[in-house]
C-alpha cells in the first residue's frame, strides 16, 4: 500500500471514531436525561402516595370526630333527661334543678369545644405534613445539569487527529509540532 492509501485510510479511521464517539456521548446524555426524569418522576409519585394517605388520615380524623359529637349529643340528652325524671320523681324544682341542668349543659358545651378543637389540631399538623412532604419532594428533586456533546468540540479532536496523522508521514523539520516550521504566512485578522 501506498502512503497516501494509509493516511486515507488512517483518516477515515478518525472521521469514523470521531462520529461514533459524539453519537455514544448522544446516547449517553438521552440516558442520563432518562434516568434523571424517572427519578423525578418516581419521586412525585412517592410524595403523591404520601400525601394521599395523610389526606386519608384526615378523612378519618373527621369520621371520628363526627362520631364523637353524636355521641356527646346523645348522652347529653340522655343526661339532661335522667336529671330532669330524677327532679321530677324527687319533687324538686327551680333553681336548684336549674343550676344543675345547666352544669350539665356547661359540660356537653366543654366536651364539643374541646372535641372541636382536637380536630382543628389535628387537620393544622396534616396540613404541615402535607407542606413537608412538598417541601421535600422539591429540594430532592434532581435539577443537574446534563452536559450534551458538542459537535464542535468532536471537529476539534477530529482536526487535532488530522494533524497528527499528516505529522505521522511527514518528514522531521515538517511536522506541525516542530519548532522550526515557518507560520508566517498565517496572518490572523
Amino acid at each position: 500500500m501506498t502512503t497516501l492509501a494509509i493516511q486515507a485510510m488512517q483518516i477515515g479511521s478518525a472521521a469514523f471514531s470521531a462520529h461514533t464517539g459524539l453519537k455514544t456521548q448522544q446516547i449517553q446524555a438521552d440516558m442520563q436525561e432518562s434516568a434523571q426524569a424517572y427519578s423525578n418522576q418516581m419521586r412525585s409519585i412517592s410524595a403523591a402516595q404520601q400525601i394521599n394517605a395523610v389526606s386519608q388520615e384526615e378523612v378519618a380524623m373527621g369520621d371520628a370526630s363526627r362520631r364523637l359529637e353524636a355521641t356527646l349529643q346523645q348522652t347529653s340528652m340522655q343526661d339532661k333527661g335522667v336529671a330532669e325524671v330524677n327532679a321530677a320523681a324527687a319533687g324538686v324544682q327551680g333553681g336548684s334543678v336549674d343550676q344543675a341542668l345547666l352544669g350539665l349543659r356547661r359540660s356537653s358545651v366543654q366536651a364539643q369545644h374541646s372535641r372541636l378543637r382536637n380536630l382543628h389540631s389535628g387537620l393544622l399538623a396534616s396540613g404541615k405534613q402535607k407542606s413537608n412532604i412538598n417541601l421535600a419532594r422539591i429540594l430532592g428533586e434532581d435539577v443537574s445539569i446534563i452536559q450534551r456533546p458538542s459537535t464542535g468540540s468532536a471537529m476539534m479532536g477530529l482536526g487535532a487527529s488530522l494533524i497528527d496523522i499528516m505529522d505521522s508521514n511527514n518528514p522531521d523539520g515538517n511536522k506541525s509540532t516542530d519548532p522550526t516550521v515557518d507560520f508566517s504566512w498565517f496572518k490572523p485578522y
